[in-house]
């Protein structure tokens, strides 16, 4: 079995496993709600025999169920194994006596127990045809969001927003500015938000942007969909932009292919920053963010029985390798929190392990040389009752090259778009967090007041690309920056309170819902607002009620060039 066959077989054993302590730690019986219980563990184990058939080739099902050490548990393993349908696995299952419990519910009837197991599957199982069509909805919701950005309704709040009272004072100064060229991207990454994108014209040069962000901001971070076409902008901008003195750029790191395309890369930006002090502008730092987790790597089974990864590990290692060449540059690797963010399990498994082989392959060693979590625990989806601190931060190197770190950067997922159909399984979640000011504690982390330009004139909040503050061709930008300083929206979403909450369920009765399916306060009000006629409706209800609301001063903001949380992400 090759390298990669054996990853995918580790990688869905793990998955297998952590799918089922899930589900019988409550998430099947949540689908039940109040349905006999006794249906938990039957049901539990046709979802795995259902999951198997999707996410395993069949010649590889008896390595992945391998994870079962238990001998009680070998007629079931090749019930897995072997069953061609989900009716004989059923009757298998119930034969073998992994239903007994609704057998004797059923006076003995076998036969009913395989019915009501069937029934209950096709009612309240997660059916991979159902998937298709689940994200369609997204991305037509998506879409919608889209195509009411700067509509009607938004036209009439932003008009709101500029009849009230300016608190004036100096021009702004923002922690940082995003620029937003393009939201393409081919890469289909099954956690990402943006699963319809919307086209991104260029309207103005990229020089005319700058010069006007220059202004405003010594921070830049390039963001959006797949930048790759774009990286001349970037290295220009790193080049001539005067009054910038630190430039980040996310990517996902399918540029570097090649260690040759890695390499001519990371000259371009030196010689970007030669150009700069040779024309005596200021020193800059530069930061690369490379997207590096188990979904931009995940593994992947092709139509000929083949795996691959959707963006190999080794284009990474090309950019490692590089780095080090390149120490003027900084490299960081943003992860997504996983249940092996909880212990080393982290580095010793997964796409980091991968990464270190690759490396090792290259005759490299990659060295762990700090590692720390973050303040906030995280709650195990697997077994609700831990809640444990997760690593959020590390920093490795080369061997031979400790005077060069490379950074990684892990955060969470979130519920956004297509990521709400992930298993909660695979990821983790800030509920313990949310819950207490669900519960009215303090009020907890609100929005980003940073905005987002994008090439085609649009100007949104940098939590969240549906709240928007004009577009530069109709609107000067002195008139955004006002709105920005007076919109009482964006300040309670800044310092968000539970009266957004009682606003939003004066005109949507979906409240509870949201609030269950919430998987952190920023994923909350971004559902929250993600409607224009809620958003017109907040404005105004805000405005009518607590004008000081928009008195709002600039502070530093929690995300940091090389150390962002968002989701909004390649």
């Amino acid at each position: 079995m090759d390298t990669l066959r054996r990853d995918l077989v580790r990688q869905r054993a793990r998955a297998l496993r952590d799918r089922v302590q899930w589900l019988l730690h409550g998430a099947m019986a949540a689908r039940l709600d109040g349905h006999p219980a006794d249906l938990v563990a039957p049901l539990t184990f046709l979802d795995t025999y259902v999951w198997l058939c999707h996410e395993v080739p069949e010649q590889l099902r008896y390595e992945v169920l391998a994870v079962s050490k238990n001998p009680a548990f070998a007629p079931l393993v090749e019930l897995l194994a072997t069953a061609t349908e989900r009716a004989p696995f059923t009757r298998g299952l119930v034969e073998a006596g992994f239903a007994a419990a609704t057998v004797a519910r059923l006076g003995g009837d076998r036969a009913a127990a395989v019915r009501e197991i069937c029934e209950a599957w096709e009612r309240w199982g997660d059916l991979p045809e159902r998937r298709p069509i689940a994200r369609r909805a997204v991305a037509a919701a998506e879409r919608a969001m889209y195509d009411a950005l700067l509509g009607p309704a938004d036209q009439e709040r932003l008009a709101l927003i500029d009849h009230l009272p300016d608190p004036g004072g100096p021009p702004p100064r923002f922690t940082k500015l995003g620029v937003i060229p393009v939201m393409r991207c081919p890469a289909g990454c099954r956690h990402c938000l943006f699963l319809y994108r919307p086209r991104v014209e260029r309207r103005r040069a990229p020089a005319e942007l700058l010069a006007m962000l220059s202004r405003l901001t010594d921070r830049l971070l390039y963001t959006g969909g797949d930048l790759t076409g774009h990286l001349d902008d970037f290295t220009e901008a790193v080049a001539t932009t005067p009054a910038i003195t630190t430039f980040a750029i996310l990517l996902n790191g399918t540029f570097a292919a090649t260690a040759a395309g890695a390499e001519a890369w990371f000259d371009g930006l030196d010689a970007a920053l030669d150009r700069r002090a040779a024309t005596s502008l200021a020193p800059a730092e530069v930061v690369l963010e490379i997207s590096f987790d188990e979904h931009h790597q995940e593994l992947r089974v092709g139509a000929d029985g083949g795996v691959h990864e959707r963006i190999p590990v080794a284009n990474i290692a090309n950019l490692i390798e590089a780095a080090v060449r390149h120490p003027r540059l900084g490299l960081v690797l943003l992860h997504k929190q996983n249940r092996r963010n909880f212990s080393r399990a982290l580095f010793e498994s997964g796409v980091v392990a991968r990464l270190a082989r690759e490396l090792h392959r290259r005759g490299q060693r990659l060295e762990l040389l700090s590692a720390r979590p973050g303040l906030r625990p995280r709650r195990d989806p697997c077994d609700p009752t831990r809640v444990a601190p997760v690593i959020t931060e590390a920093q490795f190197c080369l061997s031979g090259h400790r005077d060069v770190p490379i950074g990684l950067t892990s955060s969470l997922v979130d519920g956004y778009g297509q990521a709400a159909l992930l298993d909660a399984s695979e990821w983790l979640n800030d509920r313990a967090n949310l819950e207490p000011f669900l519960a009215g504690a303090a009020p907890g982390d609100g929005f980003d007041g940073d905005l987002m330009f994008w090439y085609d004139g649009r100007v949104t909040s940098f939590s969240a690309v549906h709240l928007a503050f004009g577009n530069l061709d109709d609107d000067p930008i002195d008139r955004i920056l006002s709105r920005h300083r007076r919109d009482p929206l964006l300040a309670a979403l800044r310092r968000p309170t539970l009266r957004l909450l009682h606003l939003y369920g004066e005109v949507r009765n979906d409240l509870e819902a949201l609030t269950r399916r919430a998987t952190s306060l920023p994923h909350l009000l971004h559902t929250l607002t993600r409607d224009a006629e809620v958003r017109l409706h907040l404005t105004r209800r805000l405005a009518a009620c607590d004008p000081t609301v928009t008195v709002v001063r600039e502070s530093p903001s929690a995300i940091q060039m090389g150390s962002r949380s968002r989701s909004e992400a390649v």
